[in-house]
């Protein structure tokens, strides 16, 4: 069973979030700038000096880290996607919209009372790198297809609650 995510207030008033694939909410100003600085070290966007002894990856995870780099030619949210696509971390975004851009294959049990509260969930394929083509693609072809049962029946429940059930009289059916 996938974990859910309780329902967090603070996220809709902050500027966004990241939820780390342990399900640890991180609040930050900056998806890109908080993306850069976990993958480069704190205060590396400041300076770069290409030292990486500050990051928070794992040497694994530098690797590839370096690897997206080199293969990345859009450099508009490289560091942030490389964070979603590739190591598995949530991206909420309040902004402009308030969505998750998650990888999870139940996605709408995890973000159950996120989704219930009218958030758009955005589901995508994480991406691994293909070692022959030297570029990193996504896992699954069928990304956009949600083969998880159990996920489309709660979707479904989460529909029909919503049809019903006026958003500020949800808070009840909040897991």
């Amino acid at each position: 069973m996938c974990f859910i995510v309780p329902y967090e207030n603070s996220i809709i008033r902050g500027d966004g979030a990241f939820i780390t694939p342990n399900n640890k909410i991180i609040l930050t100003s900056s998806h890109e700038l908080f993306s850069y600085e976990y993958c480069n070290g704190q205060g590396s966007f400041l300076w770069t000096d290409g030292n990486h002894s500050k990051s928070k990856l794992t040497k694994e995870q530098l690797i590839l880290y370096k690897l997206w780099l080199e293969s990345n030619r859009y450099p508009r949210n490289m560091h942030t996607d490389f964070m979603v696509y590739v190591l598995g971390f949530d991206k909420i975004e309040t902004i402009m919209k308030r969505a998750i851009l998650t990888t999870s294959d139940c996605p709408h049990i995890k973000y159950y009372n996120y989704y219930l509260m009218d958030w758009r969930i955005e589901q995508t394929e994480k991406k691994i790198y293909n070692k022959e083509t030297c570029t990193f693609e996504f896992k699954d072809a069928n990304i956009w297809i949600n083969n998880n049962i159990e996920d489309r029946k709660v979707k479904e429940e989460l529909d029909d609650i919503k049809s019903k059930v006026l958003r500020k009289d949800r808070t009840p059916f909040l897991k």
